[in-house]
């Protein structure tokens, strides 16, 4: 379940087709669902990545039936140019806020909030720092040509119906 919240996160902002305000910072293909474990050998930057890193799934409420789950989706913005660029910075912002704007207006778009996770009922965000302050690789868990610049969690609350025997 926490993998399709993952990829169709990951649909819904491709979907969006971020263009920068320069040729070198488009981002509209650039977005993966990936753990950072991965090989990230692959990821054009700049880019947006969809991953379970730093994020411990929320059991919200328990019946007979059912379980509530809440699954944190971290959402990371990364480059290999500081974030103070002049020349990428007006980007980001408008990226970050796109992304975060579709998060919080999936769920008045559609009966589905996720194309293949029909569980899944609605979203939530938890913003993290506008700017990341960290360096290069540092404690991110990303390889040492990459920079988080910004990030922000989605919790995807599904339902899933207990197993009864």
């Amino acid at each position: 379940m926490h993998d399709r919240c993952l990829q169709d996160l990951a649909l819904l902002f491709q979907g969006l087709n971020l263009q920068g305000s320069s040729q070198q910072s488009n981002i509209a293909e650039h977005v993966y669902a990936k753990s950072l474990a991965d090989d990230l050998s692959d990821v054009l930057l700049p880019a947006v990545l969809v991953t379970t890193e730093g994020g411990e799934e929320l059991l919200e409420q328990e019946s007979v039936e059912n379980r509530a789950w809440g699954y944190p989706c971290a959402v990371l913005l990364v480059d290999n140019a500081a974030p103070t660029n002049p020349d990428i910075r007006p980007d980001l912002l408008s990226w970050r806020h796109s992304l975060m704007v579709a998060v919080d207006e999936a769920p008045a778009r559609s009966t589905r909030v996720l194309a293949s996770t029909p569980e899944c009922w609605t979203l939530s965000l938890r913003p993290r720092s506008v700017f990341e302050k960290r360096s290069r690789s540092g404690n991110s868990g990303l390889p040492s040509y990459m920079l988080l610049v910004s990030s922000f969690v989605v919790i995807c609350h599904v339902n899933e119906a207990r197993n009864r025997s």
